[in-house]
């Protein structure tokens, strides 16, 4: 606090106005953050949204006629989408009917979700949630309105990080042009306010 007072009205000009900008700059730069956060996770649970809804018409007459085999070969076409790891068909029961799983090891880690997942499949709606490297949603499954069974899919975030890290990267590269032309402005700014009051002076 001792050292602003002590600064001349030229300096203290080009403080202010960095200042100002640089609040200004960062708390745009948040709000675009965030709003990229939240859009991001709505159109990932909508595009999720639409897979249990292809992959559920494809595999409901398999379910329909207890073929797991034929509903695992036809969830293998989950190997197109980069951030799905894991997928579980329930039948009308809550039953395991078939899985895929990318990485082998998803299938383990499911079960302490179970009591999670219970809730959806007991009534029968739709639930999604959350965390920091994933996200799960799970879908009940109609075949002529008659409740068939649930899909589950787990898709990670990567996409989302790496979409975050290139806009912290753009926005920081941004914010420091953006400060390092307040410093060239408030500099002209400051000879243009300052030169005329020490002439007079």
């Amino acid at each position: 606090m001792r050292f602003f007072p002590r600064l001349s009205f030229s300096d203290k000009l080009k403080y202010v106005i960095l200042l100002v900008c640089a609040v200004a700059l960062i708390g745009l730069s948040t709000g675009y953050i965030a709003t990229e956060f939240f859009l991001y996770r709505k159109s990932l649970r909508d595009h999720v949204h639409m897979l249990t809804g292809i992959l559920g018409t494809t595999v409901s007459a398999a379910l329909v006629f207890g073929d797991p085999m034929t509903a695992g070969k036809l969830m293998a076409s989950l190997e197109s989408e980069p951030d799905v790891h894991f997928a579980l068909l329930f039948d009308r029961d809550g039953k395991d009917f078939a899985y895929y799983d990318k990485e082998g090891t998803a299938r383990t880690l499911l079960m302490a979700s179970r009591p999670w997942i219970r809730k959806s499949l007991e009534e029968k709606t739709i639930c999604f949630r959350f965390s920091l490297k994933q996200m799960d949603y799970v879908a009940p499954l109609f075949y002529e309105k008659d409740h068939i069974g649930h899909i589950y899919i787990r898709s990670g975030l990567t996409g989302m990080y790496a979409k975050f890290l290139r806009n912290a990267a753009i926005m920081s590269a941004m914010l420091l042009l953006s400060l390092f032309g307040a410093y060239w402005l408030s500099a002209r700014l400051e000879r243009r306010i300052s030169g005329p009051i020490l002439r007079l002076a």
